[in-house]
C-alpha cells in the first residue's frame, strides 16, 4: 500500500508541474529569461528532470534538480529523440511529443533502462509547437511494487493450495472471504458462502458454545472452538479452528477462522473406544461367565444330590440345602455389584455424616486390615454431610481399605480423611474422602483400566476384578466422582468428591436381616399376590404361608383387580412391577380405588421401570429388590402391616 502511495503522489506531483508549466507558457508576457527563472525555482529540490524539444524535435533545454540522470543531461542537447532511444521506446516517445504538439494532448509512458533503471516520462505541450517532457526515476517504487505483487501472488497461491478451512467474518458473523480449502472440504463455493451468515452453517447445538465477536480483545488474539459445520450435501463436519480477533485492523476489518476438518479423526477416536468398551465388555461377560457356572455348578449339584436323596427316601443332608443357599446368596452379591457398577442398582439413600460412617467403619477395618498394617483417620472438624445410601457408602470404604491391605503384602500404612473442598462442579459444595496407602502403586496402564469390572493384576482365584469396579459404580450413581493417582514417590490415593448437603434430615434405617430368622405372621392377614413368573410365584405364596398369612395369586393385572373386587378381606397387595398388560403402578392404582389405603410392596428385579428411576427409589414408595429372602421379605411385610394398622374392608 505504500508503495502504490509513492507512486501516485509522483503522478500529483508531476501533474502539478505540468499544469504550473503550462501556465507559465501561456504567459504572453513572461520572457525566455523570466521563464527559465520560474521553471528553476520550480525544480529546486525536486527529483524531477526537466527537457524542452524544440519545434524541429531535438532536445533544447533542460534542467535536472535533484534527479541523478544515467547519461549527462548536456548529451542530449541538439539531438533527436531518434537519436538516443532506441526502438520501440524512441516510436513511444515520437508519438507522444507528437501528440503534443499538434493536438495538444499529455501523455505519460513508463519504460525500463536496462541495468539502469524504471522511468516515468511525461509530455506536455508548450507555445510555439515546443513540448516539455518531465523525467522521474521511479526504480524504488517500481521494485517495491513489483515485489509487492510478488507477494501477493505468493500469499494467493497459498491460500489457494491450502487444505485448511480459512474464512473470514465481519462482527456481524457475516462471511467475507471463502478460500478455496473451505470450499473444498464444506462443497460450498467462495460465491454461495460469502455475505451468507456464517452461523447458519453452524450445527444448532453448537451455536451457543460460540461468542459473539469482541471488538475489545486484543488485535491478534487467539481463542480455540470445536463445532461442526454443514457440508453441502446435508451430512456434517466437525472443524477444530483457531480464530483470531482482526476487526481492529483496517486493512482485514474482520476474524479469521482458520479450521481443520478432524470429522474422520474424531471417527476413528470413537472406534477407537468403542473398541475399547467392546473389550471391557467381553472382558465384563467372560468374568460373569467364569463366575456363575461356578456358582451354577454348585447349585445344579447340590440339587441333583438332594433330588436323589428325596427319591431314595433317605434323609436330605443338609449341607446340599447349605450349600444351594450359599451359591444363590454369592450369585445375587455378584449380581449387585454388576449393578453397581452399571449404576443400576436400587439405592435408598439419606442424608448422613461421612464422619459417622468413617468412624463405624474403622472398628471393622482393624480387624480386616491386620496387624501389619497402620490405620490412621484423620476426619474433619465440621459435619460432612452427604446424601448416599449408608449400605452402599460402607462397602465403598471396606473395598478401598481392603484393596489397599491387598497392595501391601509386607505391611504399610493406610490413611483415611474426609474434608469440605472448594466446589468443583456448578452444584455446590462438596465433601471430599481421601483413602490413600504407601504401597508400590499402580502403573498408567493399570490405573486406565482399574475400574472397569473383572480388570485384576492379582493372581487367578485372589480376586473378582469387582471391587473398584463397585466402589466406581456407587460414588458415581451418588452423584459424585471419583479418581485414582499414584504419586512420584511411591503409593496410591483415591479421591471421592460428593455434591455437600447443608441441612441434615432424620431417617430411620431398616437394614436387611440376614442370619435373623423370619418372625412369624400373627392373625390371619390376606395378602394379594400379583406375578406373571409362575416358578417366582410359588415360592413367593410358600414364604409368606409358611409365615402364617393367607395368599390370594393372581398371574396378571386384570385377574389382580378382579379378585380384589370379590375378595371380602384385603390387608396388602405385593405385585412385580414389570408385567406384560397393566403393569405393577396400574394394578396399585385400580386395586386402590377398590380398597383405599391398602398398603403396597412393589417387588422387581429390573430397576428402570415406573416405580425405580435411574436406581433410586420413589419417596413413598416400599419397594423390595429381587432376589430376596424369606426373613427379608416377612420382615417388610410385618412393618407395612404394623404401620398400617387395623384391618379395612372394601368400599
Amino acid at each position: 500500500m505504500a508503495v502504490k502511495s509513492e507512486v501516485e503522489h509522483l503522478r500529483e506531483e508531476n501533474e502539478r508541474l505540468r499544469a504550473e508549466l503550462s501556465r507559465v507558457a501561456a504567459s504572453a508576457s513572461s520572457s525566455r529569461d523570466d521563464l527559465e527563472e520560474e521553471l528553476r525555482t520550480l525544480l529546486e529540490g525536486v527529483p524531477i528532470a526537466l527537457f524542452v524539444i524544440d519545434p524541429l524535435g531535438r532536445f533544447d533545454r533542460y534542467r535536472s534538480g535533484r534527479m541523478r540522470l544515467a547519461a549527462s543531461p548536456e548529451s542530449f542537447l541538439g539531438r533527436t529523440i531518434a537519436d538516443i532511444f532506441v526502438a520501440p521506446l524512441a516510436e513511444q516517445f515520437e508519438g507522444a511529443v507528437e501528440g503534443a504538439r499538434t493536438l495538444g494532448e499529455r501523455s505519460t509512458v513508463e519504460y525500463d533502462l536496462p541495468h539502469l533503471g524504471h522511468y516515468m516520462a511525461h509530455f506536455a505541450p508548450l507555445s510555439g509547437a515546443r513540448v516539455a517532457v518531465l523525467v522521474a526515476d521511479i526504480t524504488e517504487q517500481f521494485q517495491a511494487q513489483a515485489a509487492l505483487a510478488t507477494n501477493e501472488r505468493r500469499f494467493r497461491a497459498l491460500i489457494d493450495k491450502a487444505t485448511d478451512v480459512l474464512y473470514v467474518v465481519d462482527a456481524g458473523f457475516i462471511i467475507r472471504f471463502w478460500s478455496p480449502g473451505a470450499a473444498e472440504a464444506l462443497g460450498w463455493t467462495a460465491d454461495e458462502a460469502v455475505g451468507t451468515f456464517g452461523l447458519d452453517f453452524i450445527h444448532p447445538d453448537d451455536v451457543a458454545s460460540i461468542p459473539p465477536p469482541d471488538p475489545s480483545l486484543p488485535p491478534g488474539s487467539a481463542q480455540r472452538f470445536t463445532y461442526r459445520v454443514r457440508h453441502r450435501d446435508g451430512t456434517w463436519r466437525t472443524l477444530e479452528a483457531v480464530v483470531r480477533n482482526h476487526l481492529a485492523d483496517p486493512t482485514i476489518a474482520g476474524i479469521i477462522v482458520n479450521a481443520r476438518d478432524v470429522t474422520e479423526q474424531r471417527r476413528l477416536e470413537m472406534r477407537s473406544a468403542e473398541s475399547q468398551k467392546l473389550e471391557s465388555i467381553g472382558r465384563l461377560a467372560g468374568g460373569v461367565a467364569h463366575d456363575f457356572n461356578n456358582l451354577l455348578t454348585v447349585i445344579l449339584g447340590c440339587g441333583e444330590l438332594l433330588q436323589e436323596s428325596v427319591a431314595a427316601r433317605a434323609p436330605a443332608p443338609g449341607e446340599f440345602v447349605d450349600e444351594i443357599i450359599g451359591a444363590a446368596n454369592r450369585a445375587r452379591d455378584l449380581t449387585r455389584q454388576l449393578l453397581a457398577f452399571a449404576r443400576r442398582q436400587v439405592i435408598a439413600p439419606i442424608v448422613l455424616d461421612l464422619n459417622t460412617q468413617v468412624l463405624e467403619s474403622e472398628r471393622l477395618l482393624a480387624r480386616l486390615l491386620g496387624e501389619d498394617i497402620t490405620l490412621r483417620v484423620e476426619l474433619a472438624g465440621h459435619p460432612c454431610r452427604v446424601r448416599c445410601d449408608p449400605a452402599q457408602l460402607h462397602q465403598v470404604i471396606v473395598n478401598l481399605a481392603v484393596n489397599a491391605r491387598d497392595a501391601m503384602p509386607r505391611g504399610g500404612r493406610l490413611h483415611i480423611s474426609t474434608g469440605r473442598v472448594v466446589p468443583r462442579l456448578p452444584t455446590g459444595d462438596q465433601v471430599r474422602l481421601i483413602v490413600a496407602d504407601d504401597g508400590p502403586g499402580m502403573s498408567p496402564e493399570v490405573r486406565a483400566h482399574a475400574f472397569e469390572p473383572f480388570f485384576t493384576t492379582k493372581p487367578t482365584g485372589k480376586g473378582t476384578g469387582l471391587g473398584l469396579a463397585t466402589v466406581y459404580g456407587i460414588i458415581r450413581q451418588s452423584g459424585g466422582q471419583i479418581s485414582v493417582d499414584c504419586p512420584a514417590g511411591g503409593g496410591t490415593v483415591f479421591e471421592i468428591l460428593l455434591p455437600n448437603v447443608d441441612t441434615p434430615e432424620p431417617a430411620v434405617l431398616e437394614p436387611e436381616a440376614h442370619a435373623v430368622p423370619a418372625p412369624r405372621g400373627r392373625g390371619r392377614h390376606h395378602i394379594l399376590l400379583v406375578e406373571d413368573e409362575p416358578s417366582v410365584s410359588q415360592v413367593v405364596a410358600r414364604m409368606l404361608e409358611q409365615a402364617g398369612y393367607i395368599v390370594l395369586h393372581a398371574s396378571n393385572g386384570a385377574r389382580a383387580v378382579e379378585m380384589a373386587r370379590e375378595a371380602e378381606q384385603l390387608d396388602l397387595l405385593l405385585t412385580d412391577v414389570v408385567m406384560p398388560g397393566m403393569d405393577g403402578r396400574q394394578v396399585a392404582d385400580a386395586v386402590a380405588g377398590l380398597w383405599p389405603g391398602l398398603p403396597v410392596l412393589f417387588m422387581s428385579g429390573y430397576t428402570q421401570d415406573a416405580i425405580v428411576q435411574h436406581g433410586v427409589v420413589e419417596a413413598g414408595v416400599e419397594f423390595l429388590p429381587k432376589p430376596f429372602t424369606s426373613a427379608v421379605l416377612i420382615r417388610r411385610v410385618q412393618a407395612m402391616l404394623a404401620a398400617a394398622g387395623a384391618r379395612r374392608t372394601p368400599r
